[in-house]
């Protein structure tokens, strides 16, 4: 009874200052059940996720400066060089030795300056035919040359001459390589006899006559070369 009696003195009270007591309302009552499922109140807002990649994950887009590239080094094309000492052998050309004694000219090529005629070849002079000739213009100087093939060791050349168109001044010259010509007999005031000139069997490939000064006012013409 005394409860009842306070009560209605609170009521009373709350009356007159002008208070009212609080209601609870719906919205205060906890979410019951699957109301979070059913957009009820109590629901909570969706969540917008940013693009996906892929799997699902969110990404964010962040704007890279420019970029350098660098290129691989690409490997060298050149090839590694080997030095080599030079050589410094100043050993003689090597030249076979003539065992047989054969007349190396007769297997040889041979050549002129000139001719006087196509009768008048310069192979005439290498054939072995004392019959036949090689015969040059007419004029100073005139040569006749052999190439024997190889380098041999010479060590006799015989000259055989025309009796009409000899040589008073002329050579007997020796080559390896038909440029650089060593003599090995001169003669300046011959009387264009046939003649034999004996060599120390030195190397060479190439054996000339060079005429510098005829006998008489026709050609230089040889019988035979002959070589061994």
């Amino acid at each position: 009874m005394n409860v009842a009696v306070a009560t209605v003195a609170v009521l009373l009270l709350a009356g007159f200052l002008g208070y009212s007591l609080p209601t609870r309302s719906n919205a205060d009552l906890p979410a019951q059940g699957n109301a979070a499922s059913s957009g009820g109140p109590g629901t909570s807002a969706p969540v917008t996720a940013g693009p996906s990649t892929g799997s699902g994950a969110a990404t964010e887009n962040i704007a890279a400066g420019p970029t350098k590239s660098v290129a691989s080094p690409r490997p060298s094309s050149r090839q590694p060089t080997h030095k080599t000492s030079p050589s410094t052998s100043t050993s003689p050309p090597k030249a076979s030795p003539n065992t047989s004694g054969r007349n190396l000219a007769l297997t040889g090529e041979a050549t002129a300056s000139s001719l006087e005629g196509e009768h008048w070849s310069a192979s005439n002079a290498v054939d072995g035919d004392s019959g036949t000739r090689w015969s040059s213009a007419f004029s100073d100087p005139q040569w006749l040359r052999v190439d024997l093939g190889a380098r041999w060791q010479i060590s006799e050349v015989r000259l055989s001459w025309d009796a009409t168109a000899k040589a008073t001044a002329y050579r007997v010259e020796l080559s390896t390589d038909g440029t650089t010509w060593k003599s090995v007999y001169s003669a300046t005031s011959s009387p264009g006899d046939d003649i034999t000139v004996k060599v120390a069997k030195l190397p060479a490939r190439f054996v000339r006559m060079y005429g510098t000064k005829r006998a008489s006012d026709y050609s230089y013409s040889v019988l035979e070369l002959d070589v061994r």
